[in-house]
């Protein structure tokens, strides 16, 4: 086993452990409500953050890592809510611009980072997703279209730092 090839198992193990502890902090969370006969977003979100330190006694990154799936879901948020409104304005003042089809070459190594950033991709309202293949020399490319294709580097710079980035911030954990 070369030592990429060990370094990448032990990044699917690590992304895998922080996402059963999630599941599982979701539930004792959930056992935290029944107990106290408590059923309020108060409550859960107080036995959600008690579990997540008792759980970070255990493993000390999981709180860094939870930290960073809420710092995600908010960057993604404003992202769509970004697109949304671009996509919007240009509907409704009639703007056309050039479609494209753009080769994104991944930094990520995983079926998981790629998954996710695919996903991510195409839940941004203008992008798409469309298909993932492997270059001849290993490294990995996702086809996105964009309805916005004007500047494909900008699409390829905007994606590696903040999608890519943080998705592999998250996996890499």
């Amino acid at each position: 086993m070369t030592q990429d090839t060990a370094r990448l198992a032990t990044e699917r193990f690590a992304v895998w452990r922080h996402l059963i502890m999630l599941v599982g902090n979701t539930l004792m969370a959930i056992l935290w409500m029944v107990f106290n006969s408590t059923f309020t977003l108060r409550t859960a979100a107080g036995g959600f953050l008690f579990v997540a330190v008792v759980l970070t006694i255990y493993r000390r990154s999981y709180l860094r890592w939870l930290a960073r799936i809420f710092l995600y879901t908010g960057y993604l948020t404003w992202q769509i809510a970004a697109s949304c409104i671009e996509v919007a304005v240009n509907i409704l003042t009639g703007k056309r611009h050039p479609q494209a089809l753009v080769a994104y070459e991944l930094r990520a190594d995983t079926d998981i980072e790629t998954l996710l950033l695919a996903s991510s991709i195409t839940l941004t309202p203008g992008t798409i997703a469309v298909d993932s293949r492997f270059r001849p020399d290993g490294r990995r490319l996702l086809y996105v279209h964009l309805l916005d294709g004007r500047d494909p580097e900008l699409f390829r710079l905007q994606t590696r730092r903040g999608f890519e980035r943080r998705i592999m911030q998250l996996a890499r954990e």
